[in-house]
């Protein structure tokens, strides 16, 4: 055995000055790899010594061998306590005064420098990497959990604080003492922290919520108040807690406290004063009792207020060595060399010493015996938390009986057992839209004719899971109305400039016209989106500045021509296609029973008229009524309501069921290239890329000319023209939302009230665990927006090679964030889209998410929002519907059990329960 106090371990700058002088040591740390041991003092200073001259005489006295590594002086108060992370990649040190913790960490380009106000050289160079600042006072100690997964600081100010590891982040606040916190320590087993106060108590918290565990406060009712600090420590297996600063009848003690009923049964006698450290040695022993021979035991030192220290064995009732008068002050703190054999102590007195228990320690066990003995206490595994009532037990059991069923019902449909919906027969369409498949039982039906064709599903498996592969349905090509975008050379000689949007060579279809289906927007979009230019607006010097605009003349009537570019469309940045103008057109509209036909005829010569065309609106082939117009018709658009045409002259034409104008021709800024409508309301799209909507019946405009540059890019440069995302569908809701969807899978709407285009479904989430483009929900664009939205970017992503939005490599952390991402943002889209049914499913996807990644602010914030006063701000509104239809208190109610199947969150689901 070998003790030493080296007289070179100091913090004061003159070490000959006299041992009175000295400053105080409050705290010391041996390094997981030995070699280095810090220790803070008095002077405010950190400091780290290195072992090997401590340890080895020769080392001692070799000039060569450096003593100190490095000073760090970064603190403004005393350093009360130091400590390494079981990585050896941090140093923990707070402090008193300035109230900080700060992370250190070896600066990986080291210089050797002279640290400011002292003339020591620092052989290595440790920075600081984080400042702790949430302390309102003195820092009294720190502790590093076994895994590093967290880091627990105590003060003056009663809390205990405990950080995240690897972020350094705050995640939770413990103050439920009354008193000085003064000493922390981790259950090697990651189940508990445990935390010793003036408050006469030893307090044991959960670490799964943070909740007490026990009170112990028996060893310390008549504890005299006298000790700086209460370190207390557990054993390497987690079996035993001991305590500092007891009192056992009339003697001053470490009071030991067993794992389970958490009751102090043993006393560790000997020190006549307080007991101001304890310190369990990290490794376990074989016992050599020839009674208990190779059963396990611990050792355990502790240092009290005489200055004494005192080395216990959990197999003998007395001290297997006391070094009395070690110190003349109180010794501080203790610490152990990583492989058990030497015993590092600091004190009040500013001074060091070691004891050095070669040889008379028993034989070592192998860490596999600590980890064995860790497991059983689950040790790496999630914690087992109790129900803290029978009301708990039923919201559970009732949520297991919901889950049950619903996943009968899911099982059922995939396997068949659920009666196929009737197929409808849709009215013929000139081409379908990659973005609708028509779906009936198992069939796809072409829009060409009434015969229904069968289709496979093909399976695929992505990251684990088994997904349905989306599938495009087009039909044939000929039967696309010819949108392109070509741009003609300017001839600065006739000052001419002209977009062609006409395909080359297409030969004229039938005389019989082009029959559509005015539910569907679509029918005026080619297959591969509607081509959209991106210009900058700022002319070139060399531009031609004339303003002439050439007229588009014909001399005869023409089967398709170009409409004519006005100019606003040439000074535009955006530039939209625009349709051709066909010499004859029919469309379908109307309920059924009540089905009505429009024909336009274009380019019809009548005397002097060089062009007029015509509008006939008939039923069972009778005409009702007829209009004749000087322009050429571009588009219709009609329901039982009104019916809407547009004009290659920029006007938009009105027309009540039995062909009573509704309104004057409505002038546009340039031509209209979408005219769709949806009950009451009308939405066109301009070749400038101006959208406006109106409530026909109301004569009033809903959307005011806004345009979807912000949804299509920027130019970079004056002469930049940049082929934006092509225009894959628009429609309008029943609520008057307009829904957009480009080629670059992203669909958008237009927000009325924050007057900004929003995202509301986007491909990047196609790794989120609930992107589910195969739902039945994904058919009906009117009930199911949001799943009609998913199934019609997949079927653009499935289609589109150029594209690859597939995230390949995306970890679980990652995913659950993506996930939790698409969950709201589909949350808040089922508002905008006015979408209840949809909503309410999301909303029960969102609690299961929450649960399951325990995200407890995020849960009350929901429960608070659904629950209303008094969880809200006093000031801040609360409606108790959503959507006018959905109660909040329902909605609560519907949760309330999925968030009960986390028992850590099982006060907060009693706490808004009495909401319901």
């Amino acid at each position: 055995m070998i003790i030493c106090k080296p007289d070179w371990i100091t913090h004061t700058e003159n070490t000959k000055s006299v041992r009175s002088k000295r400053q105080a040591i409050y705290s010391i740390h041996a390094h997981p790899d030995g070699k280095r041991l810090a220790t803070g003092g008095m002077d405010m200073k950190i400091r780290i010594w290195n072992t090997e001259p401590i340890l080895n005489e020769k080392a001692e006295v070799d000039p060569q061998c450096h003593k100190l590594l490095s000073t760090l002086t970064l603190h403004s108060g005393a350093v009360l306590c130091v400590r390494w992370s079981n990585s050896g990649k941090y140093l923990a040190s707070g402090s008193d005064t300035d109230n900080t913790i700060i992370i250190w960490e070896l600066d990986e380009q080291p210089t050797t420098l002279t640290p400011f106000g002292t003339h020591d050289v620092n052989r290595e160079t440790w920075r600081a990497a984080h400042y702790l600042r949430n302390h309102k006072s003195d820092v009294q100690d720190l502790a590093w959990s076994k895994d590093d997964k967290y880091l627990a600081s105590c003060g003056v100010d009663g809390l205990v604080i405990v950080w995240d590891g690897k972020t350094l982040g705050q995640v939770h606040v413990i103050d439920q003492h009354n008193g000085i916190v003064k000493g922390v320590a981790w259950d090697p087993a990651g189940q508990y922290l445990a935390s010793q106060a003036d408050d006469k108590s030893t307090k044991i918290w959960r670490t799964k919520d943070w909740g007490l565990e026990k009170e112990i406060v028996n060893p310390f009712i008549n504890a005299p108040e006298i000790t700086l600090f209460r370190r207390i420590s557990w054993s390497p297996v987690g079996s035993h807690l001991v305590t500092a600063n007891a009192v056992n009848g009339p003697g001053c003690v470490a009071s030991i406290v067993d794992r389970g009923d958490w009751e102090p049964k043993m006393s560790l006698f000997g020190h006549e004063t307080p007991v101001v450290v304890s310190k369990f040695n990290p490794n376990i022993f074989y016992s050599q009792s020839s009674t208990s021979q190779n059963s396990l035991v611990a050792l355990c030192a502790t240092g009290s207020h005489d200055g004494s220290l005192s080395v216990w064995s959990t197999e003998h009732s007395v001290p297997i060595c006391v070094v009395e008068e070690f110190f003349s002050m109180s010794v501080y703190d203790l610490t152990w060399s990583p492989d058990g054999q030497t015993l590092y102590a600091c004190s009040e007195d500013g001074t060091v010493g070691f004891v050095r228990l070669v040889g008379y320690m028993p034989p070592t066990a192998p860490e596999s015996e600590i980890k064995n003995a860790l497991v059983k206490l689950g040790y790496g595994q999630p914690s087992m938390i109790l129900a803290e009532s029978p009301l708990q037990l039923d919201m559970e059991e009732n949520n297991a009986i919901a889950t049950k069923i619903a996943s009968s019902k899911r099982i059922a449909g995939i396997m068949g057992d659920v009666t196929p919906r009737k197929s409808v027969e849709e009215p013929q369409k000139p081409f379908s839209t990659s973005l609708e498949p028509t779906l009936s039982s198992g069939t796809i039906k072409s829009s060409s004719s009434s015969v229904t064709t069968p289709f496979h599903q093909i399976e695929v498996v992505k990251d684990g899971k088994r997904r349905i592969q989306p599938f495009q349905v087009s039909s044939n090509a000929s039967h696309n109305p010819g949108f392109n975008l070509l741009a003609e050379k300017t001839n600065n000689q006739n000052k001419k400039a002209r977009m062609e949007i006409h395909p080359p060579n297409t030969p004229p279809p039938t005389r019989q016209g082009i029959s559509v289906d005015y539910t569907d927007p679509s029918v005026y979009i080619p297959i591969h989106g509607l081509g959209t230019l991106l210009t900058d607006n700022r002319k070139s010097s060399a531009a031609d500045s004339s303003g002439d605009i050439p007229s588009v003349v014909r001399t005869r009537p023409q089967w398709s021509d170009v409409a004519s570019i006005p100019h606003a469309v040439l000074e535009s940045r955006v530039k939209l296609a625009t349709p051709t103008v066909r010499s004859r057109i029919l469309q379908n509209f109307g309920t059924e029973g009540h089905v009505r036909v429009m024909e336009v005829q274009n380019n019809l010569h009548q005397g002097k008229h060089k062009e007029l065309s015509r509008i006939t609106v008939s039923a069972d082939g009778v005409a009702i009524w007829e209009d004749c117009l000087p322009s050429p018709v571009l588009l219709m658009t009609g329901n039982h309501k009104y019916s809407a045409v547009g004009c290659e002259n920029r006007t938009i034409h009105i027309y009540s069921p039995s062909g009573i104008r509704l309104s004057p021709p409505k002038i546009l800024e340039s031509t209209p290239v979408i005219l769709h409508c949806f009950e009451q309301w009308l939405l066109c799209l301009t070749a400038t890329g101006l959208l406006t909507t109106w409530d026909v019946p109301k004569r009033k405009r809903h959307i005011d000319s806004v345009s979807i540059a912000p949804i299509l890019g920027e130019c970079q440069s004056p002469s930049d023209k940049t082929l934006a995302p092509r225009i894959k569908n628009v429609r309008i809701r029943k609520n008057g939302v307009v829904l957009l969807i480009t080629d670059q899978h992203q669909a958008f709407t237009y927000d009325i009230v924050g007057r900004d285009w929003v995202c509301i479904s986007d491909a990047w989430y196609t790794d989120s665990d609930f992107w589910n483009p195969t739902s039945r929900s994904s058919t009906s664009p009117e009930k199911y927006p949001l799943g009609w939205l998913t199934a019609s970017i997949a079927a653009q992503q499935s289609s589109d090679s150029t594209l690859d939005i597939d995230a390949a490599v995306i970890n679980e952390d990652l995913r659950d964030t993506m996930t939790l991402s698409h969950i709201e943002i589909q949350l808040e889209v089922a508002v905008l889209l006015d979408s209840p049914e949809e909503y309410n499913q999301w909303l029960i996807y969102y609690a299961k998410r929450l649960t399951k990644t325990n995200a407890k602010k995020k849960i009350e914030e929901l429960l608070g929002r659904l629950a209303g006063p008094p969880f809200i701000p006093e000031n801040e509104a609360w409606e108790p519907n959503v959507l006018d239809t959905l109660s909040k208190k329902d909605l609560l109610k519907q949760i309330l059990p999925i968030f009960a199947s986390n028992r850590q969150l099982q006060r907060t689901v009693q706490e808004y329960r009495e909401c319901t």
